[in-house]
């Protein structure tokens, strides 16, 4: 079942089951090479058996893929949590459906419902910080491991992680940057805002002399607003945030990467997302039929009710050879995930310390040379060569065992000081205790030209400024940070 028809420019549609026989993307199971099955894991399809991949260092380029779960315990709600979630609350907008909320054309003919539902989702730079699961993703690009992460999320909160720009895709746009929809022009967030706040409709001050409409007036808005075909005229010059509405077209980097990606990585991790939007949850079956696939989340989704589903998560089924499942919460699952990690590093470490040692007493352990009894016949001269060329060799070998005790004994020392400090936990501990003080927690609120301020902030001082602008993001300050990220 489709949310939406695709037509020309609609490319966001809502998948309720997983693709069939007919449009898979991977072969059949069993056109595939049994011995490439079982290396993905060697047999041990659990969370423990990819940490034993990552640990050994057999896996080096990730794909993440996040939805609206990792932000939850930000205190953001999901989408479609039963009770809690943002569409199980939809119902005094009066919409004719939960999705219409963020369909383009449904916005077009009215917007008062998604400039209702902005007041109450709409970042809070104050209220919002990153989680623990934002600062796993960080963490994977500290130890080289990010490929890329796909975030289908709006609140802009990878962004306080500092993620490189190259490396974050945000599919679904976000609230980061707003524009009119009819002429694309940029439209300060601080405008929006006011807008949201003041229960008014924002228009295009290009577009039209009228600025702000009262959302009451419905005959005034309606007249504005009255358009949705194709072409420009009929586009009302309705200002929103650069969110991908269902019926618009995915950003291009999204298109360039994708299947780049797909290709090149060796491991996908999908988090706190429904995987029912597309074409962002058909990642997971765009890698190889050989790439190993985790999915962190409350309820297990996208999976394959029986053999001839290729493409869907094979938790269930007795021939998954490549999907791991973690029932729970985000923040939870990537806590065990680093803490297996670091379990696996550390028993290679045991290990290659004990080959280690073995082969040093094997060294020392080796029997020196037994020298030819001197010959009683011998000359005098030749007694004294003999004595001396004993010393010399005895000398050479205890100074070279020496030095291979002192040589083993610093590398246990710096092996083990490097082992403590480089562990997965810890370096997401460090992270997040950079990240506590709000100077460095919210990057987007930083402002360097603002010398006071700042030192307000780093003195801890809670009577810190707040942002003029009062908008998430400071778009001068970001401009340098967004123009690669390409947000729609």
């Amino acid at each position: 079942m489709l949310f939406q028809i695709i037509n020309d420019n609609a490319i966001i549609i809502y998948r309720a089951k997983p693709l069939t026989m007919g449009n898979a993307i991977n072969p059949p199971i069993d056109e595939l090479d049994p011995k490439r099955m079982h290396a993905v894991l060697e047999g041990d399809v659990t969370l423990k058996g990819i940490a034993k991949r990552i640990a050994e260092r057999k896996i080096k380029s990730i794909i993440v893929l996040v939805g609206a779960g990792i932000s939850v315990s930000a205190g953001i709600p999901d989408f479609r949590t039963p009770g809690t979630g943002l569409y199980d609350n939809l119902q005094k907008y009066d919409l004719p459906n939960p999705q219409a909320v963020f369909s383009i054309d449904f916005f077009k003919k009215n917007p008062k419902p998604f400039y209702l539902l902005s007041k109450e989702i709409y970042p809070d730079k104050q209220k919002y910080l990153a989680t623990k699961t934002h600062w796993f993703i960080r963490l994977l690009q500290e130890k080289g491991l990010l490929l890329r992460c796909y975030t289908q999320n709006i609140d802009c909160l990878e962004l306080q992680t500092n993620i490189p720009k190259d490396k974050l895709i945000a599919c679904h746009g976000s609230y980061a940057t707003t524009s009119c929809i009819r002429c694309g022009t940029s439209v300060p967030n601080k405008d929006f805002l006011q807008a949201v706040r003041n229960d008014t409709i924002l228009y295009c001050k290009k577009c039209t002399s009228t600025t702000t409409v009262n959302s009451s007036n419905d005959t005034k808005a309606g007249a504005i607003a009255g358009g949705g075909g194709g072409d420009l005229t009929d586009v009302p010059p309705l200002v929103k945030p650069d969110i991908t509405f269902f019926g618009e077209a995915l950003p291009e980097i999204f298109h360039k990467n994708l299947q780049p990606d797909c290709d090149a990585a060796d491991l996908v991790i999908v988090m706190g997302t429904s995987l029912k939007v597309h074409p962002v949850a058909s990642i997971p079956d765009r890698v190889s039929s050989y790439t190993p696939r985790l999915l962190i989340n409350m309820e297990d989704v996208h999976v394959a009710e029986d053999k001839t589903e290729t493409d869907a998560f094979r938790f269930h089924l007795d021939d998954n050879y490549r999907d791991v499942f973690y029932k729970g919460e985000c923040d939870k699952g990537v806590t065990k995930f680093c803490e297996l990690i670091d379990y696996e590093m550390k028993k290679l470490n045991e290990n290659d310390e004990q080959q280690g040692e073995y082969k040093v007493s094997q060294l020392e352990g080796k029997s020196p040379s037994k020298d030819n009894a001197s010959s009683k016949n011998k000359s005098p001269s030749k007694d004294k060569r003999s004595s001396k060329n004993k010393r010399s060799s005895k000398n050479k070998r205890s100074s070279k065992n020496k030095s291979s005790s002192e040589d083993e004994s610093k590398q246990k020392k710096v092996k083990k000081e490097s082992t403590s400090d480089t562990t997965w936990i810890r370096s997401l501990q460090k992270l997040m205790t950079e990240a506590s003080h709000p100077s460095t927690a919210n990057l987007l609120d930083q402002h360097p030209e603002k010398e006071e301020e700042k030192k307000m902030t780093v003195n801890g001082d809670s009577e810190k400024k707040e942002n003029e602008s009062g908008s998430l993001v400071d778009k001068d300050l970001l401009s340098e940070k967004l123009s690669g990220l390409q947000i729609v």
